[in-house]
């Protein structure tokens, strides 16, 4: 009798940081800020799931670039925006004299 061989859950694709699922739908896999984030592409064609990988990957970089803009105290208004719009809720203090 022979063992049942285990299911891969996890394909590689030969696009960087794209995966596809065993349901065949395809996931974005990106590293910022030295956490893995994983994103649903929400397609099961590759050509579509490369065009998106490229948005969300420029999304995430942004967004990561913002946070250190942030930590930094030298901020650009394209960072600002980015920060808004993703809806980041830190604590922001203002100077003295500023109501």
């Amino acid at each position: 009798m022979s063992a049942a061989l285990p299911v891969k859950t996890w394909n590689p694709t030969r696009v960087q940081n794209l995966v596809r699922h065993k349901s065949g739908r395809y996931y974005a896999r990106i590293f910022a800020n030295g956490k893995e984030t994983w994103k649903s592409l929400k397609t099961d064609i590759l050509e579509v799931a490369r065009v998106k990988l490229r948005e969300i990957s420029g999304s995430i970089e942004k967004a990561a670039h913002a946070g250190h803009a942030e930590q930094r105290e030298k901020m650009k208004m394209e960072d600002c925006r980015v920060i808004f719009t993703n809806g980041s809720t830190t604590d922001l203090v203002c100077a003295e004299g500023v109501s």
